[in-house]
C-alpha cells in the first residue's frame, strides 16, 4: 500500500489568517463610522416613557410565563402529577389572557389611564405567582425570565385602582 502525500498549493492556516484579518478591518471600519455618526449608537435606549416602561413589563413577564409554564409541565410530567399538570394549565391560562389584555392596554396607552395596563397586568402577576408556587412546591427551580418580569411587574400593582378595565 502506498500513500500519497495531499498536495497543497497554500497552507490551511493562510485562510484563518485572512479571515481573521478581515474581521480586524472590519472592527476597524465599524468604529471609525461610529466615531463618524457623532457616538450615536444604533442600540435603542432603555425605557424611558411610562408606555415603553408599561411595554417592557408585559413583554418580560409573558416570556417568564411561558418558560414558567414550560418548566411547571415539565417538573409535573417527571412526577406523573396528572393535578398539578392541571393546576399550572389554569394558571398559565389566566397569566396568558391577562397578559393579552395587558399588551392590548399598552397598544391603546394613555397616560390618564394607565390603570387599565396595571389591573391587567395585576391578574397576570397573580397567576405568575401561582405557578411559581406550583413549580416550587414541586421542588423546581424558577426559570431566571420569571424572576424579572415579577421584579418589573411590582411598579404597576400599586396603579391599579378602582379595578381599572
Amino acid at each position: 500500500m502506498t500513500y500519497e502525500a495531499i498536495p497543497t498549493s497554500r497552507p490551511i492556516t493562510r485562510g484563518i489568517a485572512i479571515t481573521f484579518g478581515a474581521a480586524i478591518v472590519g472592527a476597524h471600519l465599524t468604529l471609525a463610522l461610529a466615531s463618524c455618526s457623532g457616538g450615536r449608537s444604533s442600540v435603542p435606549a432603555l425605557p424611558t416613557t411610562p408606555r415603553e416602561q408599561a411595554r417592557a413589563t408585559v413583554l418580560v413577564l409573558a416570556e417568564g410565563v411561558r418558560e414558567a409554564d414550560q418548566r411547571c409541565a415539565d417538573v409535573g410530567r417527571e412526577a406523573g402529577n396528572l393535578v398539578l399538570l392541571d393546576r399550572c394549565t389554569k394558571a398559565y391560562d389566566t397569566a396568558r389572557g391577562a397578559l393579552l389584555v395587558a399588551a392590548g392596554a399598552v397598544d391603546a396607552y394613555d397616560d390618564g389611564r394607565q390603570g387599565d395596563v396595571a389591573c391587567a397586568t395585576a391578574t397576570g402577576i397573580d397567576a405568575a405567582l401561582e405557578l411559581a408556587g406550583l413549580i416550587r412546591s414541586a421542588g423546581g427551580d424558577l426559570p431566571a425570565a420569571l424572576d424579572d418580569g415579577l421584579r418589573l411587574a411590582k411598579q404597576f400593582g400599586a396603579e391599579c385602582k378602582d379595578g381599572g378595565l
